[in-house]
């Protein structure tokens, strides 16, 4: 976990975060306007999250609900490229472990709805994966959904 805390991996972590919501700002653009700002307020918390806290990390996971909101938009487009882009972002927040429980409940709850509409299975499985391996914020009734 060490190689994920360094102050490398922060600032490499921050600025794909930057890019994921900057990527799904613009595919967002014209057909889902709500996502599209959602993401671009979401590049406004990164960035002031960034400049207030020496503990980035602490701080992203204590406003992950915040942060998670435009991917989870984003997969309810329900779109595949814009879905792939969120998933993938999700992932990458995952394997970070900058996921609260509450975040991860929502997570899954997502994750709960493109199944049932059969969309993205590979990168579902995928997700639920990095989500159960990683941290140890999923447990109890959030679980038995998973």
């Amino acid at each position: 976990m060490s190689g994920t805390n360094s102050p490398e991996a922060v600032k490499k972590l921050l600025e794909n975060m930057q890019s994921d919501l900057r990527a799904l700002s613009l595919e967002c653009k014209k057909k889902f306007p709500p996502v599209k700002e959602a993401a671009e307020s979401g590049i406004i918390k990164v960035k002031t999250i960034a400049a207030r806290n020496t503990e980035i990390l602490a701080a992203l996971k204590e406003n992950s609900s915040e942060v998670v909101q435009p991917f989870l938009m984003g997969c309810g487009t329900k779109e595949p490229k814009i879905t792939q882009l969120c998933l993938a972002a999700i992932q990458r927040l995952m394997s970070h472990e900058v996921v609260s429980e509450t975040a991860a409940g929502n997570i899954i709850n997502m994750l709960w709805q493109l199944m049932e509409n059969s969309l993205e299975e590979l990168k579902l499985l995928q997700t639920v994966l990095v989500l159960l391996t990683t941290n140890t914020v999923v447990h109890d009734e959030s679980l038995s959904k998973v």
